[in-house]
């Protein structure tokens, strides 16, 4: 995978998650290190295509952006968008489900296109040399972008996070909400300009 003179990653690109991903997806969640880091027992049932489609319908049908993120046509993980529009705000899981791309700057690319493309209101496209992109079912800017983390469990996502521009904003029992606000996003060094 190479850079553009842009930075993005070529031959990266953000498609609907679909019926032809789950059967990879399902051998991701069956990944013994991946279950650990997700915080799914190890010796929980082993995840197929069949009980994947319920998961996919219902995220679908709560209106969630859900994107298969592909390497050189090679489905690697996804993304997870959620938006809450009482508070004009979206929540997000990333899953780099093939351990080959972790640590390679996907995660990296991937979340940078989606902040993009959320705090953009839709107006920029999550594919940079396509014109087609998903619709901001929300139609707004998001004003900020919350994840959760547990850092004991997965302290290597917690550090992405942080590197990502997120913040500490408050505890859920185990869980760590960190927040990017637009605001802050806008400010970052090398953080493409949203007119």
């Amino acid at each position: 995978m190479d850079c553009r003179p842009n930075g993005e990653k070529q031959g990266l690109l953000l498609v609907p998650l679909s019926d032809s991903h789950l059967p990879r997806r399902a051998e991701f969640a069956n990944d013994p290190g991946l279950r650990r880091m997700l915080g799914i027992p190890v010796d929980a049932p082993q995840e197929t295509p069949d009980s994947e489609r319920p998961w996919l319908g219902t995220r679908l049908a709560a209106g969630d952006v859900l994107l298969a993120i592909e390497v050189d046509g090679e489905y690697v993980g996804d993304i997870d968008i959620f938006f809450v529009p009482h508070r004009r705000s979206a929540e997000f899981t990333l899953v780099i489900g093939d351990a080959r791309f972790r640590g390679k700057g996907v995660g990296t690319e991937v979340v940078q296109r989606v902040l993009r493309w959320l705090f953009s209101g839709g107006l920029l496209s999550l594919e940079p040399s396509r014109e087609e992109a998903p619709t901001n079912r929300a139609g707004f800017p998001a004003s900020y972008v919350e994840v959760d983390t547990e850092p004991g469990r997965n302290p290597l996502a917690h550090r992405f996070w942080l590197r990502q521009g997120f913040r500490f904003h408050h505890f859920e029992g185990e869980l760590h909400w960190l927040r990017l606000t637009r605001e802050d996003w806008l400010v970052s060094p090398g953080r493409a300009a949203i007119r």
